[in-house]
């Protein structure tokens, strides 16, 4: 699956928002674990069984965003993607194109509103406008 198709193929799979990841990641075998780690913001680990660590130390829009990056490289192949496609898929699964661009308007910009709706950071939403509007 291609960065771009992130909506295609996971139309059906959420109900509302801000995307419920943890659930989603858990639902597709995934163990979530998080802890206070020095240097490490999230890794993701296939063997013996999948794991995602994730940093308790970000603050919690950032380790969404950092369970949804790691759930594509889970979904769309560790070897094969790096991690900017893994982080346009991210935030397309967060941030769909329709809904976003929808709620941009009715807030009057990107803005607060807007990442709480999505439970993402200003700079995700920021990233995500400038990517839809290039």
């Amino acid at each position: 699956m291609r960065a771009g198709r992130c909506e295609d193929e996971l139309s059906g799979a959420f109900d509302g928002f801000p995307v419920d990841v943890r659930a989603m990641a858990v639902q597709m075998g995934l163990t979530v674990l998080e802890g206070e780690w020095r240097g490490l913001p999230h890794a993701i680990c296939l063997y013996p069984q999948p794991l995602v660590i994730l940093n308790r130390r970000r603050p919690e829009v950032m380790r969404r965003f950092d369970l949804a990056h790691e759930l594509s490289h889970y979904v769309l192949g560790v070897e094969k993607y790096h991690s900017r496609a893994a982080n346009q898929w991210a935030a397309t699964l967060l941030m769909p194109e329709a809904v976003f661009k929808l709620e941009v308007i009715v807030a009057g910009g990107v803005n607060l509103t807007v990442c709480r709706v999505f439970g993402v950071s200003l700079a995700a939403a920021k990233l995500r406008f400038a990517e839809l509007t290039a």
